[in-house]
């Protein structure tokens, strides 16, 4: 067996990176620094540490082409392939958007924002008494509340909703329409607190095909845009999908997430995104893309108790003329987030989402490809009790030679600047080439400044490495799927996160219990006062007192955990196999 508790820490960099450092913000909104940080005192929403090095012609161009793309606020706006804008989403005076007439796509065509609800469901806002959400026309009214007036000085992204709270009361479908648009934060910051309260926003799509976009201009997107001092928890992202063609990229720089793009100083937890992801990028001269599932940038936040899960397929061709070897192409992705720094926190978070990142670059620049199971690059961060399944497959083609071509995969994180993890481990298959050519990959950390890790593991056999109890954290399949291992990983956590518990023939789940708990008198309920049955969608439970309740699917994904209240209560589940834990018990479950 395996030391009970492996350490395996680095403070000497063994590769040439491609990409700016992560710097320190400090809670701080501001860009300095910090890639693709969005400040609260500027427009500038670009990589600033990545755009710094570029010698435009007219740098006020830049900063003014530094807008949200998808949403076409200023004239600088992209437009679809038949002419409509993006997003179709204008700023008319008090708040009055709509959605231009002829914006369709060949599938389709977006939400009209000026259907939006006069009111809400109920409510006052109030932490006692939320806005209830329950409709597309009531999200869209969140959406009309969270954007930026015309009458706003343009210069200003206004702190918008603090303290003001949402709850939301029934599944929501968007699958009728393309959600380009169904955006919360709108040149703006988020700063309520919604609770998606277990319900489903079904079928959130964005769709792009072929869009003209303006050269040396930054694009990014989130449903909730940008959040500050923000609370996003129980939203699940239910059969999500993004579909992005672009043909003409030239100095672009492209941010896509679907649950959160700018997080700073908030909380997303008990999130679940299950998506699709698919993006095609052609251009030429440099061309940024990075895109993540559950968040793009992480500043000063927690994230916790989230999951993800479905594909993300992503081609990038760059056919470059430009000699300058200062500023790299870039395709990167990650499932919980891109970046990750300034003293934030992912605790117990999981990922079950297959990533496939391909990039080719016929350039003298260079090229940076990479994937990850968690997270892509951190600063400055604590990632405690998370896991990842996912599949990853990277290749990176890159004329500029061997030394400029850089292919990272990590079955956690692929690049640490600075950076802490706690019982973490990885289990998953890599397919990583270097034009064509095999390359290094790594079970928990692909590459780093520095960074300690303390009783991680990965599944080594699975992956293709050497099993060895002289290599830190190198395991086997057996091992991993072992009442041993879990043992030997719950035997240290911090910050409060969740146990890992055994379940029979399959890699650990995370539970329902935290370190140094004490059994309670809901643990020791008889198991015959406890009661459940399953109804289309759901699951109703009965039980004597207050006790802890968590579903997992039959893979090990958290798909929903709260603490039920005494008496009758109905929690709402895809359809699908589940393994059920309320208290101590255990049962399996079809929910149909």
């Amino acid at each position: 067996m395996p030391k009970n508790i492996l350490i395996h820490q680095t403070t000497v960099k063994k590769t040439s990176y491609l990409c700016p450092k992560l710097k320190k913000t400090n809670g701080k909104r501001s860009p300095d620094g910090a890639v693709a940080h969005i400040s609260r005192d500027t427009i500038i929403n670009s990589h600033r540490a990545i755009w710094q090095n570029f010698i435009f012609s007219d740098m006020k161009k830049l900063l003014l082409m530094t807008v949200l793309g998808f949403l076409g606020m200023t004239g600088a706006a992209a437009q679809h392939e038949n002419g409509g804008m993006i997003a179709g989403v204008k700023n008319l005076p008090a708040k009055q958007f709509s959605v231009s007439s002829d914006l369709r796509a060949s599938e389709g065509m977006y939400w009209n924002l000026a259907g939006a609800a006069e009111e809400y469901a109920g409510g006052t806002g109030t932490e006692a008494d939320p806005y209830q959400i329950a409709t597309v026309e009531q999200l869209m009214k969140l959406c009309l509340d969270a954007a930026k007036s015309a009458d706003t000085a343009s210069e200003d992204y206004p702190d918008l909703l603090k303290g003001v709270y949402f709850k939301q009361t029934a599944d929501i479908d968007l699958s009728g329409a393309y959600s380009n648009n169904i955006v919360i934060g709108n040149q703006a910051f988020f700063c309520g607190h919604y609770d998606g309260n277990g319900y489903a926003i079904k079928g959130y799509k964005v769709f792009l095909k072929n869009p003209i976009v303006a050269p040396s201009a930054a694009y990014m997107y989130g449903l909730f845009m940008r959040t500050y001092q923000a609370t996003i928890k129980n939203v699940v992202m239910q059969d999500a999908s993004m579909d992005l063609i672009f043909s003409n990229l030239e100095n672009n720089q492209l941010e896509y997430s679907l649950l959160a793009c700018i997080v700073e100083n908030s909380t997303i937890e008990n999130c679940k995104v299950s998506a699709d992801i698919n993006v095609i990028a052609n251009g030429k001269s440099t061309v940024q893309l990075f895109v993540d599932a559950l968040a793009f940038s992480v500043d000063n936040s927690t994230i916790r108790n989230c999951h993800t899960e479905g594909s993300m397929d992503i081609e990038m061709n760059i056919a470059s003329d430009s000699e300058k070897p200062s500023i790299y192409n870039t395709s990167l992705a990650a499932p919980i987030a891109y970046q990750v720094m300034a003293g934030s926190k992912i605790i117990n978070c999981t990922n079950k989402m297959n990533i496939t990142n391909k990039a080719k670059a016929n350039s003298a620049q260079g090229l940076a490809t990479r994937v990850s199971g968690l997270v892509n690059q951190m600063n400055d961060v604590e990632i405690v009790a998370c896991s990842n399944t996912g599949a990853l497959s990277v290749s990176g083609d890159c004329d500029a030679g061997e030394e400029l071509n850089n292919v990272l995969a990590g079955g956690l994180v692929a690049y640490s600047e600075k950076g802490n993890l706690t019982s973490c481990w990885s289990a998953c298959e890599f397919e990583v080439l270097a034009n064509g050519q095999p390359a290094e990959y790594k079970g928990l950390i692909a590459d780093a400044d520095d960074y300690f890790a303390l009783n991680c593991f990965y599944d080594a056999e699975l992956a293709g490495l050497e099993v060895s109890t002289d290599i830190p954290g190198a395991v086997g399949t057996e091992h991993m799927q072992s009442e041993e291992f879990v043992a030997q990983i719950n035997t240290i956590t911090k910050e409060n996160a969740l146990l890992w518990e055994y379940v029979e023939g399959s890699y650990p789940i995370l539970g329902t219990r935290t370190a140094g708990e004490t059994p309670t008198a809901t643990e020791s309920i008889a198991k015959s006062e406890i009661s459940f049955r399953t109804v289309p969608g759901a699951v109703v439970i009965t039980a004597p007192e207050a006790t802890q309740f968590a579903a997992y699917t039959f893979t090990g994904a958290m798909q929903a955990t709260q603490l039920i209240p005494a008496g009758t209560t109905t929690v709402n589940l895809p359809a699908g196999l589940y393994i059920l834990k309320i208290g101590e018990e255990t049962h399996k479950v079809n929910v149909k």
